[in-house]
């Protein structure tokens, strides 16, 4: 047998199938031959009669035949929104976050011309029973690849390529299986990551029933990893990194304790001892940290010397928040607003602000920058009215966006608002939805699907496609990204 010892790996050579890969980015991986799997997990696939060799072969050295040369796959990640990116809080000294924002946004290379039914690449989901999160990231691989984690089970999927096309296959616990997340978390769990660059993996820090998990894949040998980080558990809220620690809210022995999950240090409220609180929003800046719930909000905040202090501040009685309209809104002079139920009205309320003062307002959908009213985009305060008539009564809802491209992916009920907003909101009928990316000068609406509870829906990237997913859809339909 002849190795190559080459900068993408150790290769066996192979007379039949030409090269197998052995070792990759100095870890094992079997004897992997086959040309669809080399081509997802490397991002490379040269070939000539069937045959694998190398990326870096340029000929055959038998025959002197120069080799086919696929376009390699992109090596953008995907990560969901709301989380904490580890890295980046260390490049940016943590600016406003914890709104539904991501940089990764990016225009359709072929917008539709007119709203379609059919999505130009469909994946098959149907082995996927349950509430998912998607994420493309590394996993020991040359390439991202697309991993599906289900929040309400102890499920792990990763997709996979073959001759025919794409297939889901379940992955493995190497060790210690991953919790579900708490009941209460699931429609608005997150996960706050780290990229290893060394073994060009990426870490998931997750809240789960049994505390918060660190959860890595190997993708060649179709397992993962899970290490948690606190004992005891549930997770009350997910985990920020912030100020260089990775904070979390768990319940300790039936009491509510803010932890470092680094180092293992636990912070005690100064508002006295609470039970089991959960927390299902999450917006922190440079000089504070608010986990927000239904029944109050638990501050962070740091003094000059780095101490951490932790606080609890219910509602006031008449005032309880509603999450179904989107995030937090942060306003121009960087205070951060909860829109809330006071009676029949809604209601802005300033958050970390002991008096609870509220700016009555009509209905917003919000990212937590960008507000709609109706169809309308409001200018200004998003507790004022909008000036002029509504053009119509279509109802936009933006779920993710872009400040910095300028950029925002969202739906609009199709049908008009002659049915109370609430009522549409918590409907679990088929409703007839829109799909649309603004961006900012110019609206498309891309795809008309129907689909049960709109807002359990996700945008999501991979390998330059940009995907849709319901929980009661059984295919992703995707459009292909700039």
């Amino acid at each position: 047998m002849l190795f190559w010892n080459l900068e993408s790996g150790t290769w066996l050579e192979n007379k039949v199938l030409g090269y197998s890969l052995t070792e990759f980015n100095k870890g094992k991986v079997g004897n992997i031959s086959d040309p669809f799997l080399l081509k997802q997990l490397v991002g490379i696939s040269r070939s000539v009669k069937g045959k694998v060799f190398p990326p870096e072969f340029k000929y055959d050295p038998e025959t002197g035949e120069k080799l086919v040369i696929e376009k390699p796959l992109s090596n953008r990640v995907w990560l969901a929104p709301l989380g904490s990116n580890i890295e980046q809080a260390k490049q940016t000294n943590n600016e406003n976050n914890g709104l539904q924002f991501s940089a990764q946004l990016r225009n359709l290379k072929q917008p539709p011309k007119e709203i379609s039914d059919a999505a130009q690449k469909e994946i098959d989901c149907s082995k996927l029973k349950g509430a998912f999160e998607f994420f493309s990231i590394y996993c020991s691989t040359g390439i991202p690849q697309l991993i599906a984690i289900c929040k309400n089970k102890k499920e792990l999927w990763i997709l996979t390529e073959n001759k025919t096309g794409n297939d889901w296959v379940n992955l493995k616990a190497k060790g210690l299986a991953l919790a579900e997340c708490p009941t209460e978390l699931i429609e608005y769990w997150h996960a706050t990551t780290f990229y290893d660059d060394e073994k060009r993996q990426h870490k998931l820090y997750i809240p789960t029933v049994s505390g918060l998990a660190c959860l890595s894949v190997d993708a060649f040998s179709q397992t993962y990893h899970v290490e948690y980080l606190t004992e005891g558990g549930p997770c009350l809220g997910n985990a920020i990194y912030w100020r260089e620690k990775l904070l979390v809210p768990i319940l300790i022995q039936n009491k509510l304790e803010v932890v470092d999950a680094l180092s293992g240090e636990p912070y005690r409220l100064k508002t006295g001892s609470l039970g089991e609180i959960y927390f299902l929003k999450t917006v922190y800046d440079l000089n504070q940290l608010i986990w927000i719930g239904q029944n109050g909000q638990l501050i962070i905040e740091a003094n000059e010397i780095q101490e951490i202090h932790a606080e609890y501040l219910p509602w006031l009685p008449s005032i309880k928040p509603d999450f179904r309209f989107g995030a937090p809104y942060l306003d121009r002079d960087g205070y951060f607003h909860q829109l809330c139920d006071k009676g029949d009205e809604l209601c802005y309320v300033q958050l970390s602000n002991k008096v609870q003062n509220a700016k009555n307002t009509n209905f917003r959908f919000t990212t937590g920058k960008t507000a709609y009213y109706f169809r309308n985009k409001i200018e200004g305060n998003i507790w004022e009215e909008p000036k002029g008539e509504l053009d119509d009564q279509t109802i936009f809802v933006p779920l993710i966006e872009s400040p910095k491209n300028e950029l925002l992916l969202g739906f609009q009920f199709e049908s008009d608002t002659s049915e109370p907003i609430r009522e549409k909101l918590d409907s679990e009928l088929q409703q007839s939805i829109i799909l649309f990316l603004d961006s900012y000068a110019k609206t498309t609406l891309i795809h008309r699907i129907s689909v049960k509870n709109p807002l359990a829906s996700r945008y999501f990237y991979h390998q330059d496609y940009l995907y849709f997913y319901n929980p009661n859809l059984e295919k992703l339909v995707g459009w292909e990204a700039e």
